[in-house]
């Protein structure tokens, strides 16, 4: 539960590792694991915003995802990620919050043409909302983003006002540039190995703070997430002094 006692992050980046291993240690099909991390995911998009959270970002495919695994399992990821849509869609119809649903990545190209038609859309009808912002992370890759980001890059800058800084160049052409700066990084699944991947949010991850548990995402609960939030709420961001 927040308090208004305590400062929170703004902007909370969450990668929710660990629903094959969950699966595959039970016995289950990896379907399974899946299914009940996207329910996982729902309780988690609930609570987080009780924290009066600006930015919730979620990475829910990454571009390595649609490289490595196989078709049937993409086919489940995909209709997971249709009810996901749909799930978003209704909690913000009538949300009072203004959450505005941004996805990132190369969706537009890599998934299914149905799927992306679902995805624009939702985009479409939260574009006024201006409090808040909830993104999925959907096939995407943070050196991809960047390597791009920098091919769009003019010569010498020269389209753009001369105050802009070299970050602010950057970040126009980021698919994530819609993203702030993370406050807190949450990532579930590190048995042993806590890391980033991916590139993940190069640009916005440069001074935040990191949180990883090893618990696995089908068996992350809301109080955990609140004790990482309240750990968050507890430390002192020396932001390099």
């Amino acid at each position: 539960m927040a308090s208004s006692e305590r400062e929170f992050p703004q902007a909370v980046f969450i990668v929710p590792d660990g629903n094959r291993r969950y699966a595959r240690r039970r016995g289950f099909p990896q379907w399974a694991g899946h299914r009940t991390g996207f329910e996982i995911f729902k309780k988690i998009f609930d609570a987080a915003w009780e924290y009066d959270i600006k930015h919730l970002v979620f990475w829910a495919l990454s571009y390595e995802n649609l490289e490595r695994r196989s078709e049937i399992e993409l086919q489940y990821l995909y209709l997971l990620l249709r009810e996901a849509i749909v799930e978003v869609e209704k909690k913000l119809r009538n949300d009072a919050r203004g959450i505005q649903f941004r996805a990132i990545g190369e969706w537009r190209t890599k998934l299914p043409e149905k799927l992306a038609s679902d995805i624009r859309a939702l985009e479409y009808k939260t574009a006024q909302n201006n409090q808040r912002v909830f993104a999925l992370l959907l096939a995407y890759d943070g050196v991809r983003d960047i390597c791009s980001a920098i091919g769009q890059l003019p010569p010498n800058g020269e389209m753009f006002n001369n105050s802009f800084t070299s970050e602010k160049l950057l970040r126009t052409c980021l698919t994530s540039g819609c993203i702030p700066n993370v406050d807190l990084y949450i990532r579930t699944g590190c048995e042993g190995d806590p890391h980033l991947s991916g590139g993940a949010l190069m640009l916005q991850m440069a001074n935040a703070q990191l949180s990883f548990t090893e618990t696995l995402w089908p068996d992350f609960t809301t109080e955990e997430f609140d004790a990482i939030m309240q750990n968050y709420a507890r430390r002192e961001r020396r932001m390099g002094a």
